[in-house]
């Protein structure tokens, strides 16, 4: 029984121990058993030249990619730690269920092979999310999500990835991404997505009513891939946005063009994307509309978050910190900045809080409570956080006296089919949420 292995062997040891009269005939001193131990063991020995490496590959990604990881050099002693990485790196493009290696010795050479075994459904990834939360005064609402990647779709290794979204704010979103080189550094992305969504529209907490944003944007980026822990890319904006409300107090309604220039840096070590154990992750986004390039308004929007993650035996840790801020223009209704919902102040019903600056900083704990090794392996957690934050209609008025604080319980498991998480938050003021959601967390169009 594999899953009682830890109890099993205290059993066996004094099992063993019960019987030491027994089995005491049979020691030796030790200077004799260290030199029984000396005569069957063999000699050490050094890591080899490597006279030859050869790839053995069956996943759709090009062989001339899989060498490019491959950094150990023919002619060279054998660098099992480089190697490791070089494996890691060729797992990284998603399309390997396993990548191994073997040395053997033939016709008087070294070889060297690494082995890349394909995945059984790659190069096509499908993933799922569903989501429920539910506040006061009937407050509620559900999400479907589907993502579609395909990867490794030329030889260079371009992936086209679509995300559609189902409920009160509909959205399809598609962009390819085209690295340049078989280094997979440099690359060309060009995007769209259409965003059809009904939004409730909120002053001091209470719902004046709502209104919808239509949105039809087209994007073109150009950057480069940062070593493996992130990406710094730049480009350009432009589409359409109708903002229309039937409510006699609510957003300035909008119906024209948008368009600019943008900016990202990502970064993210991270073991793990919704249970880490250590790691750091973030972004940094910026953009700017121009009239000069067809845009109707004039802003900048710059928004970042960073977030750490560290454990203590089954017990982990995240850190989080973000925000935003207008600049010094003034942000349209249509793109202020929002706060509400899962880990965004958790009481708070979605975009309950909204303004041209925010900030927020929380505490996320989450233990490991049960780990059921099998074929389709279930891990469960329970975990707290405490939030603070909020947001402002200018950055002068952001104040640290002028926070709102919640906090959330939640049971989460991580399975075969995605993360599952119910929370419950609750805000110092008495407003409170529930969060139920299975697969992907994130939606690309809340």
């Amino acid at each position: 029984d594999f899953k009682r292995v830890a109890d099993t062997i205290p059993l066996g040891e004094a099992a063993a121990r019960a019987r030491n009269d027994a089995l005491s005939r049979f020691s030796i001193p030790m200077d004799a058993y260290l030199a029984h131990l000396n005569s069957h063991r063999l000699p050490s020995r050094q890591h080899p030249v490597i006279d030859l490496i050869i790839s053995e590959n069956d996943t759709p990604a090009d062989d001339r990619a899989i060498r490019r990881r491959i950094h150990q050099r023919e002619g060279q002693v054998l660098d099992l730690d480089l190697l490791k990485d070089d494996l890691a790196d060729i797992y990284d493009l998603g399309v390997a269920e396993l990548v191994d290696f073997a040395v053997t010795d033939a016709d008087s050479q070294t070889l060297l092979t690494v082995a890349s075994h394909a995945k059984l459904y790659a190069p096509h990834i499908i993933r799922i999310g569903l989501s429920y939360v539910g506040g006061q005064n009937d407050m509620s609402h559900a999400a479907a999500r589907l993502r579609h990647t395909w990867l490794e779709m030329n030889r260079f290794g371009g992936e086209w990835r679509n995300d559609l979204q189902f409920g009160r704010v509909f959205g399809l979103k598609s962009e390819v991404y085209q690295p340049l080189s078989w280094s997979r550094g440099p690359f060309l992305a060009l995007g769209a997505w259409r965003r059809d969504g009904n939004y409730d529209w909120y002053e001091d907490l209470v719902d004046l009513g709502d209104f919808d944003v239509i949105e039809k944007i087209g994007s073109l980026d150009i950057g480069s891939r940062l070593s493996h822990w992130g990406e710094l890319r730049a480009g350009v904006r432009y589409g359409n946005v109708q903002s229309t409300t039937p409510a006699t107090m609510g957003p300035d309604e909008f119906d024209g063009h948008t368009g600019g220039f943008t900016g990202l840096l990502a970064w993210d070590s991270m073991d793990h994307p919704l249970f880490p154990t250590g790691g750091v992750a973030g972004e940094i986004d910026f953009f700017t509309a121009r009239t000069g390039f067809g845009s109707d308004l004039e802003y900048e929007k710059l928004e970042g978050h960073a977030t750490g993650a560290a454990s203590v035996g089954a017990s982990s840790f995240k850190l989080t910190i973000a925000g935003g801020t207008g600049l010094a223009s003034v942000l349209p209704d249509f793109d202020t900045f929002t706060l509400g919902g899962l880990d965004r102040l958790s009481g708070y019903h979605d975009n309950q809080l909204r303004g041209h600056t925010y900030g927020i900083g929380s505490v996320n704990w989450y233990h490991k409570i049960h780990d059921s090794p099998s074929l389709f392996p279930t891990t469960w957690y329970i975990g707290t956080a405490i939030e603070a934050g909020n947001t402002w209609g200018a950055r002068r008025s952001a104040r640290l006296d002028d926070l709102r604080y919640c906090y959330n319980v939640s049971v989460m498991a991580s399975t075969y089919l995605g993360p599952i998480v119910l929370a419950y938050g609750r805000s110092e003021d008495g407003n409170d949420a529930v969060y139920f959601t299975l697969g992907s967390r994130i939606g690309v169009f809340e």
